[in-house]
């Protein structure tokens, strides 16, 4: 018989659902879950953060108790995930690792449970992932098949039905089971009264196989009997839902051809369609797997919402702080702020009362200005009509005025005597769809169908002073709609450049930093490879080639402005090959920008370009005016 697994998430953090309404999302949520198991013997899946089970317990002990009851009688699994639901590909190592043990150390506590198998939050999945949970016990993670699958094409499409084992960078693997997001979005659309159960039920029928494992469901349970009102749309009648899931989990249960079954139980088929060798499914053109439609990505948590940007600012500068702590205290904090219902549909009330935690927490600023003196090195300014150019022993850089003090060239002469990065100029390529300048160092601001960008503005005014170490040119542009100072400084003792951008009193859409623009001819093509931390200790790499073409910053549709950014949780992207690498540190504590990566292959030659995004735009995305002061640094290393 077919094996259906299905999932209930339970999360009383969701965005939309006020703290108030919380013991209505137990009566009609929750207390449905359990009864619909408890009363008519049904074998499902229940997975909580641990933070929600604190919830529970605070407003209905007896829920926990009756929890905790089921699941000694064998017919119901418990299913972990951690403390707070939070995007581990987007935060950093030790926070994930904090926020993982306490959740297994709630589910010990409250309901006498060590889970081995754990819900990937928001089925947001990075290789990191893999060793995160298998060092705080866990064997087994559960993540979207469908995105997984759009990521590699080549897939026997009938690996979706039997459990893999998945493998990271360091030959660390772990179990998977598959998540479908069409399948739960079916299943909810059939409770919904917006498809018919005949329609809903074409995908099972269609399974012959008897030894296939089919999710059936494997999401939020607040959305039954209850409506979170993200939308102007969603209906507020009470439907007596739940009884419907009953009447249809009931009539599959008493059909021979299929069987309601635990998790656990998928494990134990291991023979049919495995990969023939261990798949790490994350690639260069996607870094960070995500469920359901294109317009659910990683952006989504990082740089939209309310005011993403802020928040994670203000997260990565308590991280700071406290990072060299042991206090339970703060740490707990930190995963209240960081979690991800802070970052989509959240409500005024609960907007109103992330604002006044923010301002109860100190955090000291840890923000060096340039301390102006004379330069200690030796260097060459050559300041022309055209360009700046700044030479010393070892680095060379050109700025271009007319084109908003764009880089030109940038050269570190004792790794290697060549351009690193600066303008492809048009003709370059000899392709009608790429022969236009590519710069390197620029901001582009899309606004109310409006594009800005400093490229057009010809600096005749500009200020150049030094420090102990260092030459800094510094610009000012403003017009109707952007205010923004410009700084570019080159660290002769780092043998390194800075870029930085102020802008005052900006209301973005999407607004894309520091474009980077690689030269083709500074890597070996065949050992291109980007690498970078998302969520893990260790650096993620992903090779390069013209297989896998892509631009995170590509446009989704009208309304959803990207595809998909790097988690740089450690605050380096690292582009190279073997023998060296460009390397880019991203200055958190100024603002929490995301990086982008573009890869083209055009002829014999490539285009790849990082830039750096402060804003992008989706069905969470609320306009607002703001203050942003972004920084970065680059050099090239020997490997």
């Amino acid at each position: 018989m077919v094996n259906l697994y299905s999932l209930f998430h339970l999360n009383s953090s969701f965005s939309a659902i006020e703290n108030k309404d919380l013991p209505k999302v137990i009566d009609r949520c929750y207390w449905p879950l359990l009864n619909l198991i408890d009363e008519n013997n049904l074998c499902l899946n229940i997975e909580s953060s641990g933070s929600t089970l604190l919830d529970i317990y605070r407003i209905d002990k007896s829920w926990i108790l009756k929890l905790k009851k089921i699941l000694k009688k064998k017919n119901c699994e418990f299913i972990g995930s951690g403390y707070r639901q939070i995007i581990a590909p987007l935060a950093p190592y030790e926070l994930n690792l904090f926020n993982i043990r306490k959740g297994n150390l709630i589910y010990k506590d409250l309901i006498d449970n060590k889970p081995e198998i754990a819900y990937v939050n928001e089925q947001t999945y990075s290789k990191s992932l893999i060793n995160l949970y298998k060092k705080n016990g866990y064997k087994t993670l559960i993540i979207d098949w469908n995105n997984s699958y759009s990521a590699n094409q080549k897939w026997n499409h009938k690996i979706q039905y039997y459990p893999q084992k998945i493998i990271d960078d360091y030959d660390n693997s772990i179990n998977i089971v598959w998540n479908n997001s069409i399948n739960f979005q079916k299943f909810q659309r059939f409770i919904y009264g917006e498809i018919n159960k005949k329609e809903f039920l074409k995908n099972l029928k269609k399974i012959k196989n008897k030894d296939y494992f089919f999710s059936l469901y494997g999401s939020d349970a607040e959305v039954f009997d209850f409506r979170p009102k993200r939308f102007f749309y969603e209906k507020k009648e009470n439907l007596k839902e739940w009884i419907k899931i009953k009447n249809l989990l009931i009539e599959l249960k008493q059909n021979k051809f299929y069987k309601l079954v635990k998790i656990s139980h998928v494990l134990k088929n291991k023979k049919k369609f495995q990969f023939r060798n261990k798949e790490t499914i994350t690639n260069s053109k996607n870094p960070i797997i995500v469920k359901k439609q294109s317009k659910y990505n990683s952006t989504r948590w990082a740089l939209s919402g309310r005011d993403d940007l802020k928040i994670n600012t203000f997260c990565w500068k308590m991280f700071d702080q406290i990072k060299n702590k042991k206090k339970d205290r703060s740490w707990t904090k930190l995963c209240d702020l960081w979690s991800s219902d802070f970052r989509t549909h959240l409500t005024d009330m609960k907007w109103r009362e992330l604002n006044n935690k923010i301002k109860n927490i100190r955090i000291k600023e840890n923000i060096k200005d340039f301390n102006y003196s004379k330069c200690k090195y030796r260097y060459k300014l050559n300041d022309n009509n055209e360009n700046i150019n700044i030479s010393s022993k070892n680095i060379f850089l050109v700025l271009n005025k007319k084109k908003g003090l764009t880089i030109k060239e940038f050269f570190q002469k004792k790794i290697i005597n060549k351009n690193i990065f600066g303008t492809i100029p048009q003709g370059f390529y000899n392709h009608i769809d790429y022969d236009v300048d590519f710069f390197s160092g620029h901001f582009t601001h899309e606004y109310e169908n409006k594009k800005d960008t400093d490229i057009n503005y010809n600096f005749k005014k500009y200020k150049i002073k030094e420090t102990n170490n260092s030459v800094l040119i510094s610009a000012e542009g403003k017009d109707r709609r952007i205010n923004f100072t410009k700084n570019i400084e080159v660290d002769f003792s780092k043998n390194q450049i800075n870029f930085e951008i102020n802008f005052k009193k900006i209301k973005p859409n999407v607004l894309r930093l520091f474009h980077v623009t690689i030269n083709p001819k500074i890597f070996n093509s065949k050992e291109l490879f980007y690498a970078t931390n998302n969520g893990g200790k260790k650096l993620e790499y992903f090779g390069l080639d013209y297989k896998n073409e892509f631009n995170h910053g590509d446009r989704v549709s009208n309304i959803v402005s990207s595809r998909n950014c790097l988690g740089a949780t450690e605050g380096k992207i690292i582009i190279g090959d073997k023998t060296k690498c460009l390397e880019i540190v991203i200055y958190r504590q100024f603002s929490a920008i995301m990086p982008m990566i573009q890869y083209k292959k055009i002829k014999n030659n490539y285009l790849m370009r990082i830039f750096f995004s402060a804003s992008e735009t989706d069905d969470t995305y609320k306009s607002c005016i703001k203050n942003i002061r972004s920084r970065i640094s680059l050099k090239l290393k020997k490997l």
